[in-house]
Protein backbone atom coordinates (compact mmCIF):
# COMPACT_ATOMS: atom_id res chain seq x y z
CA UNK A 1 0.00 0.00 0.00
CA UNK A 2 1.31 3.74 -1.47
CA UNK A 3 0.87 6.35 1.98
CA UNK A 4 2.26 9.71 2.75
CA UNK A 5 2.71 11.40 6.02
CA UNK A 6 2.18 15.36 6.32
CA UNK A 7 1.88 17.91 9.00
CA UNK A 8 1.19 21.42 8.86
CA UNK A 9 4.60 22.05 6.70
CA UNK A 10 2.65 21.05 3.60
CA UNK A 11 0.20 23.61 4.02
CA UNK A 12 -3.66 22.89 3.02
CA UNK A 13 -3.83 19.57 0.85
CA UNK A 14 -6.54 18.53 -1.84
CA UNK A 15 -7.01 15.12 -0.03
CA UNK A 16 -9.90 13.72 -3.30
CA UNK A 17 -6.80 14.66 -5.39
CA UNK A 18 -4.53 12.62 -3.16
CA UNK A 19 -6.62 9.54 -3.08
CA UNK A 20 -7.18 10.09 -7.38
CA UNK A 21 -3.82 9.48 -7.07
CA UNK A 22 -3.03 6.54 -5.62
CA UNK A 23 -2.24 6.91 -2.07
CA UNK A 24 -4.24 5.00 -0.07
CA UNK A 25 -3.18 5.77 3.57
CA UNK A 26 -2.00 9.10 5.60
CA UNK A 27 -0.11 9.43 8.79
CA UNK A 28 -0.64 12.75 10.45
CA UNK A 29 1.13 14.49 12.76
CA UNK A 30 -1.20 15.06 15.76
CA UNK A 31 1.28 17.32 17.52
CA UNK A 32 3.88 16.99 19.90
CA UNK A 33 5.17 18.03 23.95
CA UNK A 34 3.23 17.92 26.71
CA UNK A 35 0.24 20.57 25.95
CA UNK A 36 -2.80 20.77 24.05
CA UNK A 37 -1.49 23.79 22.93
CA UNK A 38 0.46 22.24 20.59
CA UNK A 39 -1.54 20.37 18.84
CA UNK A 40 -0.47 20.53 14.63
CA UNK A 41 -2.16 23.68 12.95
CA UNK A 42 -3.67 21.44 10.51
CA UNK A 43 -4.61 17.95 12.06
CA UNK A 44 -8.33 18.47 12.34
CA UNK A 45 -8.62 19.58 8.76
CA UNK A 46 -6.26 16.57 7.80
CA UNK A 47 -8.20 13.87 9.80
CA UNK A 48 -11.92 15.05 8.43
CA UNK A 49 -10.59 15.52 4.67
CA UNK A 50 -8.61 12.34 4.26
CA UNK A 51 -10.97 10.24 5.98
CA UNK A 52 -13.90 11.64 4.37
CA UNK A 53 -11.90 11.33 0.33
CA UNK A 54 -11.72 7.25 1.82
CA UNK A 55 -8.11 7.35 2.85
CA UNK A 56 -6.98 5.13 5.81
CA UNK A 57 -5.85 6.89 8.62
CA UNK A 58 -3.11 6.95 11.40
CA UNK A 59 -1.17 9.79 13.41
CA UNK A 60 2.27 10.49 15.21
CA UNK A 61 3.01 13.10 18.25
CA UNK A 62 6.49 14.00 17.98
CA UNK A 63 8.49 13.53 21.32
CA UNK A 64 9.86 16.06 23.85
CA UNK A 65 10.10 13.85 26.65
CA UNK A 66 13.08 13.64 28.92
CA UNK A 67 11.23 10.57 31.46
CA UNK A 68 8.41 8.27 31.36
CA UNK A 69 6.42 10.59 33.57
CA UNK A 70 6.69 13.37 30.72
CA UNK A 71 6.01 10.53 28.45
CA UNK A 72 2.95 9.69 29.96
CA UNK A 73 1.77 12.76 29.91
CA UNK A 74 2.41 13.54 26.70
CA UNK A 75 0.36 10.05 25.66
CA UNK A 76 -2.72 11.60 27.44
CA UNK A 77 -2.32 14.76 25.73
CA UNK A 78 -2.27 12.54 22.49
CA UNK A 79 -5.26 10.66 23.28
CA UNK A 80 -7.42 14.43 24.16
CA UNK A 81 -6.15 15.30 20.50
CA UNK A 82 -7.54 12.26 18.86
CA UNK A 83 -10.64 11.68 20.83
CA UNK A 84 -12.86 12.61 17.95
CA UNK A 85 -11.54 10.09 15.95
CA UNK A 86 -12.25 6.82 17.85
CA UNK A 87 -13.78 4.61 15.78
CA UNK A 88 -12.19 6.48 12.90
CA UNK A 89 -8.47 6.04 12.58
CA UNK A 90 -7.47 2.47 11.12
CA UNK A 91 -3.65 2.79 11.30
CA UNK A 92 -1.85 2.68 14.50
CA UNK A 93 -0.81 6.28 16.53
CA UNK A 94 2.95 6.10 16.64
CA UNK A 95 5.53 7.58 18.66
CA UNK A 96 8.31 10.10 16.87
CA UNK A 97 11.27 10.02 18.87
CA UNK A 98 14.70 11.53 16.95
CA UNK A 99 17.68 13.54 17.08
CA UNK A 100 15.74 16.89 17.64
CA UNK A 101 14.17 14.58 20.75
CA UNK A 102 18.11 14.08 22.68
CA UNK A 103 19.11 17.88 21.40
CA UNK A 104 16.51 19.09 23.26
CA UNK A 105 16.28 16.61 26.22
CA UNK A 106 20.16 17.20 26.49
CA UNK A 107 19.35 21.11 26.58
CA UNK A 108 17.20 20.18 29.47
CA UNK A 109 19.43 17.73 31.85
CA UNK A 110 22.54 18.97 30.28
CA UNK A 111 23.55 15.23 29.10
CA UNK A 112 22.70 12.97 26.18
CA UNK A 113 19.89 10.47 27.30
CA UNK A 114 21.57 6.45 27.35
CA UNK A 115 20.15 3.60 25.39
CA UNK A 116 18.06 2.21 28.42
CA UNK A 117 16.53 6.07 29.04
CA UNK A 118 15.52 6.30 25.36
CA UNK A 119 13.64 3.33 25.68
CA UNK A 120 12.00 3.63 28.98
CA UNK A 121 10.40 7.04 27.47
CA UNK A 122 9.50 5.00 24.37
CA UNK A 123 8.09 2.43 26.23
CA UNK A 124 6.27 4.63 29.14
CA UNK A 125 4.49 6.49 25.95
CA UNK A 126 3.03 3.50 23.96
CA UNK A 127 1.95 1.89 26.83
CA UNK A 128 0.18 4.57 28.34
CA UNK A 129 -1.56 5.41 25.05
CA UNK A 130 -2.62 1.52 24.67
CA UNK A 131 -4.37 1.39 27.80
CA UNK A 132 -7.04 3.88 26.44
CA UNK A 133 -7.30 1.50 23.46
CA UNK A 134 -5.04 2.54 20.88
CA UNK A 135 -2.70 0.95 18.67
CA UNK A 136 0.65 2.34 19.33
CA UNK A 137 3.61 2.01 17.37
CA UNK A 138 7.25 4.15 17.09
CA UNK A 139 8.65 5.88 14.34
CA UNK A 140 12.38 6.12 14.03
CA UNK A 141 14.91 5.56 11.81
CA UNK A 142 17.82 2.40 11.13
CA UNK A 143 20.60 3.97 13.27
CA UNK A 144 18.39 4.01 16.34
CA UNK A 145 16.84 0.48 15.90
CA UNK A 146 20.62 -0.78 15.54
CA UNK A 147 22.36 1.02 17.90
CA UNK A 148 19.98 3.87 20.48
CA UNK A 149 17.29 1.74 21.46
CA UNK A 150 16.31 -1.76 22.80
CA UNK A 151 14.34 -2.76 20.19
CA UNK A 152 13.77 -6.11 22.21
CA UNK A 153 12.02 -4.00 24.88
CA UNK A 154 9.66 -2.47 22.14
CA UNK A 155 8.67 -5.98 20.28
CA UNK A 156 5.04 -5.66 21.53
CA UNK A 157 4.35 -2.25 19.39
CA UNK A 158 4.05 -1.69 15.66
CA UNK A 159 7.56 -0.60 14.34
CA UNK A 160 7.86 2.04 11.24
CA UNK A 161 11.36 2.95 9.98
CA UNK A 162 12.56 5.60 8.78
CA UNK A 163 15.07 4.07 5.82
CA UNK A 164 15.21 5.14 2.10
CA UNK A 165 16.99 1.46 1.12
CA UNK A 166 14.68 -0.49 -1.48
CA UNK A 167 13.20 -2.19 0.61
CA UNK A 168 13.73 -2.12 4.04
CA UNK A 169 15.64 -4.89 5.36
CA UNK A 170 14.29 -5.58 8.59
CA UNK A 171 11.66 -7.56 8.84
CA UNK A 172 9.83 -6.26 11.98
CA UNK A 173 8.26 -3.17 10.18
CA UNK A 174 4.95 -2.74 9.36
CA UNK A 175 5.80 0.06 7.50
CA UNK A 176 8.56 1.94 5.83
CA UNK A 177 9.55 5.30 4.81
CA UNK A 178 10.70 5.19 1.88
CA UNK A 179 11.41 8.84 0.74
CA UNK A 180 11.05 12.87 1.87
CA UNK A 181 11.20 13.88 -1.86
CA UNK A 182 7.98 12.76 -2.73
CA UNK A 183 5.53 14.37 -5.42
CA UNK A 184 2.02 14.13 -4.73
CA UNK A 185 -1.34 15.55 -6.91
CA UNK A 186 -3.17 17.78 -4.12
CA UNK A 187 0.12 18.80 -2.31
CA UNK A 188 2.52 21.79 -3.26
CA UNK A 189 6.16 21.15 -2.62
CA UNK A 190 7.57 17.62 -1.39
CA UNK A 191 6.22 14.87 0.68
CA UNK A 192 7.30 11.89 2.67
CA UNK A 193 6.30 8.91 1.31
CA UNK A 194 5.86 5.41 2.87
CA UNK A 195 5.08 1.69 2.21
CA UNK A 196 2.59 -0.37 4.37
CA UNK A 197 4.35 -3.82 4.73
CA UNK A 198 1.03 -4.77 6.88
CA UNK A 199 -2.42 -4.54 6.23
CA UNK A 200 -3.20 -2.58 9.51
CA UNK A 201 -7.61 -1.90 8.94
CA UNK A 202 -8.19 -5.72 9.29
CA UNK A 203 -5.54 -6.15 12.12
CA UNK A 204 -6.75 -3.34 14.42
CA UNK A 205 -10.45 -4.22 13.40
CA UNK A 206 -9.80 -7.65 14.24
CA UNK A 207 -7.89 -6.65 17.53
CA UNK A 208 -10.40 -4.09 18.35
CA UNK A 209 -8.43 -1.14 18.59
CA UNK A 210 -8.64 2.46 17.76
CA UNK A 211 -12.56 2.20 18.80
CA UNK A 212 -12.85 -0.04 15.76
CA UNK A 213 -15.28 -3.29 15.81
CA UNK A 214 -14.57 -6.11 14.92
CA UNK A 215 -15.61 -8.55 12.14
CA UNK A 216 -18.03 -11.03 13.39
CA UNK A 217 -18.74 -14.56 11.28
CA UNK A 218 -22.42 -14.98 10.49
CA UNK A 219 -24.35 -17.68 9.20
CA UNK A 220 -27.49 -16.68 6.91
CA UNK A 221 -30.68 -19.28 7.78
CA UNK A 222 -33.57 -18.72 5.59
CA UNK A 223 -35.79 -20.41 7.68
CA UNK A 224 -35.66 -18.14 10.85
CA UNK A 225 -37.28 -15.26 11.45
CA UNK A 226 -35.49 -12.45 12.90
CA UNK A 227 -37.57 -9.23 14.15
CA UNK A 228 -35.58 -6.08 15.04
CA UNK A 229 -37.88 -3.59 15.91
CA UNK A 230 -41.49 -4.31 15.76
CA UNK A 231 -43.60 -2.30 13.20
CA UNK A 232 -40.71 -1.20 11.23
CA UNK A 233 -39.24 -1.90 7.98
CA UNK A 234 -35.61 -2.52 7.35
CA UNK A 235 -33.14 -2.72 4.26
CA UNK A 236 -30.34 -4.99 5.36
CA UNK A 237 -27.66 -4.16 3.40
CA UNK A 238 -24.70 -7.20 3.34
CA UNK A 239 -21.07 -6.46 2.72
CA UNK A 240 -18.29 -9.35 3.15
CA UNK A 241 -18.65 -10.65 6.66
CA UNK A 242 -20.28 -7.59 8.26
CA UNK A 243 -24.21 -6.70 8.19
CA UNK A 244 -25.04 -3.29 8.45
CA UNK A 245 -28.94 -2.74 9.23
CA UNK A 246 -30.51 0.50 7.54
CA UNK A 247 -33.50 1.73 9.37
CA UNK A 248 -36.39 2.29 6.36
CA UNK A 249 -39.93 3.31 6.53
CA UNK A 250 -42.02 1.88 9.31
CA UNK A 251 -44.90 0.69 7.67
CA UNK A 252 -47.18 -2.41 7.25
CA UNK A 253 -45.02 -5.61 6.53
CA UNK A 254 -46.29 -8.34 4.49
CA UNK A 255 -46.34 -11.51 6.94
CA UNK A 256 -47.61 -9.16 9.49
CA UNK A 257 -50.44 -6.45 8.66
CA UNK A 258 -50.98 -4.45 11.18
CA UNK A 259 -54.93 -3.46 11.60
CA UNK A 260 -56.33 0.16 11.68
CA UNK A 261 -57.54 1.62 14.63
CA UNK A 262 -61.27 1.09 15.83
CA UNK A 263 -63.48 -1.30 17.68
CA UNK A 264 -64.74 -1.58 14.40
CA UNK A 265 -61.73 -2.80 12.33
CA UNK A 266 -60.08 -4.83 15.18
CA UNK A 267 -63.21 -6.70 14.75
CA UNK A 268 -63.23 -7.71 11.43
CA UNK A 269 -59.50 -8.05 11.53
CA UNK A 270 -59.71 -10.74 13.75
CA UNK A 271 -62.84 -12.53 11.59
CA UNK A 272 -60.11 -12.16 8.83
CA UNK A 273 -57.90 -13.81 10.49
CA UNK A 274 -59.52 -16.47 12.29
CA UNK A 275 -61.11 -17.29 8.67
CA UNK A 276 -57.62 -17.94 7.18
CA UNK A 277 -56.39 -19.67 9.97
CA UNK A 278 -59.33 -20.83 12.11
CA UNK A 279 -59.09 -22.28 16.02
CA UNK A 280 -56.08 -23.89 15.42
CA UNK A 281 -52.17 -23.15 16.09
CA UNK A 282 -50.79 -19.33 15.08
CA UNK A 283 -48.69 -18.60 11.97
CA UNK A 284 -45.13 -20.31 12.38
CA UNK A 285 -42.86 -17.68 14.19
CA UNK A 286 -45.93 -16.65 16.54
CA UNK A 287 -46.63 -17.82 19.97
CA UNK A 288 -50.38 -17.89 21.17
CA UNK A 289 -51.11 -15.90 23.97
CA UNK A 290 -52.62 -16.97 27.32
CA UNK A 291 -56.02 -15.52 26.25
CA UNK A 292 -58.91 -15.49 28.09
CA UNK A 293 -62.43 -17.33 26.55
CA UNK A 294 -65.39 -15.40 27.01
CA UNK A 295 -68.50 -16.83 25.82
CA UNK A 296 -69.55 -14.37 23.75
CA UNK A 297 -69.36 -10.86 21.94
CA UNK A 298 -69.94 -8.10 24.90
CA UNK A 299 -74.02 -7.67 24.71
CA UNK A 300 -73.51 -4.19 23.13
CA UNK A 301 -71.79 -5.43 20.56
CA UNK A 302 -74.74 -8.10 20.07
CA UNK A 303 -77.07 -4.97 19.93
CA UNK A 304 -75.46 -3.73 17.05
CA UNK A 305 -75.81 -6.75 14.89
CA UNK A 306 -72.31 -8.12 15.13
CA UNK A 307 -72.74 -12.20 15.05
CA UNK A 308 -71.19 -13.78 18.02
CA UNK A 309 -67.76 -14.76 17.61
CA UNK A 310 -66.98 -18.67 18.32
CA UNK A 311 -65.18 -19.48 22.04
CA UNK A 312 -61.11 -20.02 21.97
CA UNK A 313 -58.88 -19.36 19.35
CA UNK A 314 -56.12 -16.80 19.19
CA UNK A 315 -58.60 -14.03 17.51
CA UNK A 316 -60.54 -13.17 20.07
CA UNK A 317 -61.95 -9.83 19.56
CA UNK A 318 -62.62 -8.80 23.30
CA UNK A 319 -58.50 -9.53 23.75
CA UNK A 320 -58.10 -7.27 20.83
CA UNK A 321 -60.41 -4.77 22.14
CA UNK A 322 -57.96 -4.70 25.33
CA UNK A 323 -54.75 -4.56 22.86
CA UNK A 324 -56.04 -2.11 21.14
CA UNK A 325 -53.17 0.43 22.27
CA UNK A 326 -50.52 -1.88 20.75
CA UNK A 327 -52.96 -2.12 17.56
CA UNK A 328 -52.93 -5.97 17.50
CA UNK A 329 -54.62 -8.87 18.89
CA UNK A 330 -51.69 -11.40 19.08
CA UNK A 331 -48.39 -11.26 20.87
CA UNK A 332 -45.28 -11.89 18.19
CA UNK A 333 -42.78 -11.06 20.65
Amino acid sequence: MKGIDVSYYQGKIDWNAVRQSGIEFAILRAGFGSSAAQKDATFDANAKKATAAGLNVGAYWFSYAATPDEARLEARICRDVLAPYWGKFTYPIYYDYEYDTERYVKSKTGRDPTREERTAVIAAFLTELESFGWRGGVYTNRDYVQNRLNMAQLAGYELWIADYSNPTTDPRAGMQQTSSTGKVSGIVGNVDMNTGLRDYPALLRAAGKNGLSSAVDWVSDTTSTVEIARYAVYTVKITGRDIAVIPGTPGRGVADPLPPRGRKHLLAHCRRRRARHGNGPLPSGRRKQNLHRPRQIAPAQRAQGRRRIPRGGPWDYRQAVKKKGESRCWNSS
